[in-house]
């Protein structure tokens, strides 16, 4: 072989090779897949999980038959007792709570907010009056304005008309003069048009930040409304619950007597939860039982076992000896697929 056909050889060589190299990410996506199918198939753990939930179901089925009725029955009996338990509570709490001290509290709240809607009444009318006044400025001003703009106009009308109609038509104007028409005057009246245009503005400003307030003020009204309004009911509440208490006092109704009967009805309670209790842990460990005695164990340990073997099984497709074969496939599956073409 020619010097030239080995160089030409040894260029389609390297240029094999990267392309080669540029396949062999795809290849090994497509080992990776086959190699986590085969997993799959190989280390199914589907129908042991099948098989664990079913035995769980029956195991489940079967604690139920045997202990149901009992648990129904403790819960029933559990929940008969909630009537009474709450009514005793209500009674308690009617017996017990400080009367004159909400009420007092209550009446420092009224008072309090009484005086915060006298506040808000007074700041309502000086925002008012402030607004009034706003409006009387912004109106003054605004015939400044006018009085400007006409005098402004005015002159520019003298400068133009005839002398024989008293104006200034074609006569050179000086800048300033005491008693005839003159530039600084036109510069005043401009002066003046700009001063009211500023007071407008501010006197628009002025309106909007009072008009700020009178929302602020209208919203601190409407929450004090509310709050008057909760107090009045809370005392109207207070009052209806401290002559609840008195009639169950006239009815002979004592403090020491609720609390000894809620007390019985209470341990009675506790000690139908706890029998709840030990039934519940029954039926679990009877449960646990049979789920052992139907095979979950060994269905269970079938499973971790499969799913150890998976693991390891995949981790094989990271080993440096495999992934020194695999590319070498390629290369030869590359190679004769080329050369076959």
């Amino acid at each position: 072989m020619t010097l030239i056909g080995k160089a030409w050889r040894g260029v389609q060589r390297f240029v094999q090779d990267i392309r080669i190299d540029a396949d062999l990410p795809r290849y090994e996506s497509e080992q990776r897949a086959a190699h986590e199918a085969e997993a799959s198939r190989r280390f199914n753990t589907s129908q042991l999980e099948r098989e664990i939930a079913e035995i769980q179901r029956k195991a489940k089925a079967e604690g139920h038959a045997v202990f149901g009725d009992q648990v129904r029955l403790a819960n029933s009996s559990i929940t008969g007792l909630y009537p009474a338990i709450s009514h005793l509570r209500c009674r308690l709490e009617l017996l017990t709570r400080d009367y004159r001290q909400e009420l007092n509290q209550l009446h420092e709240d009224k008072l309090s907010l009484l005086g915060e809607k006298q506040d808000l009444i007074d700041e309502m009318k000086l925002l008012k009056e402030q607004r009034a006044e706003a409006h009387g400025e912004l109106r003054d001003a605004y015939d400044s304005l006018q009085q400007a703009k006409e005098a402004v106009a005015g002159w520019h009308a003298k400068s133009a008309r005839t002398p024989m109609l008293f104006g200034n038509s074609g006569k050179r104007l000086p800048n300033h003069s005491l008693f005839g028409q003159s530039f600084g005057d036109l510069d005043g009246y401009k002066a003046d048009r700009e001063r009211a245009c500023d007071e407008i503005s501010s006197c628009k400003s002025a309106l909007a930040q009072i008009g700020s307030e009178q929302d602020a003020n209208r919203h601190r009204w409407c929450q004090n409304e509310k709050a008057l309004k909760q107090v009045f009911e809370s005392v109207k509440a207070v009052k209806e619950a401290r002559q609840r208490m008195f009639d169950l006092k006239n009815q002979g109704v004592r403090r020491h007597l609720v609390e000894a009967e809620l007390s019985k009805y209470v341990r009675q309670e506790m000690s139908l939860q706890k029998g709840l209790d030990r039934l519940s842990e029954a039926m679990d460990e009877y449960v646990l039982q049979q789920s052992f005695r139907m095979g979950m164990e060994e269905r269970r340990r079938d499973v971790a076992d499969l799913t150890l073997k998976r693991a390891q099984f995949l981790a094989e497709f990271e080993d440096p000896l495999q992934a020194a074969e695999r590319q070498h496939a390629h290369r030869e599956w590359w190679i004769n697929g080329r050369e076959s073409s």
